[in-house]
């Protein structure tokens, strides 16, 4: 549900923000430690998330953030699951990657 939350968020900044006519969404699982690691990738063609909106949303704190909310949301959601997210965003390409340790042990 986190990782459906996340490209929900993300495209919608898509559609809002980019400018871009398309996005690229990629999820794939690989073998990680004593369980899998899923990483999920969405990336666009757009302007880019400006540089204070990016760190904001990557920084510990909500009151940093006063744009960029959804990116704040995303990255909460994701902690909470133990995951983590990486944007690497300018002009002409952005891409935002959740990922997400998966144990395997009971």
């Amino acid at each position: 549900l986190v990782l459906f939350r996340v490209i929900q968020e993300s495209l919608t900044n898509v559609w809002r923000h980019s400018g871009s006519p398309t996005a690229r969404i990629e999820l794939a699982q690989q073998a990680a430690g004593n369980g899998q690691r899923v990483t999920l990738s969405i990336e666009d063609s757009g302007k880019g998330i400006p540089s204070n909106i990016r760190r904001s949303a990557l920084s510990s704190t909500k009151h940093d953030a006063p744009m960029g909310l959804g990116l704040v949301s995303m990255r909460e959601r994701l902690h909470q699951i133990g995951g983590s997210m990486e944007i690497d965003s300018m002009s002409g390409r952005t891409i935002i990657r959740a990922v997400v340790e998966l144990s395997t042990a009971n």
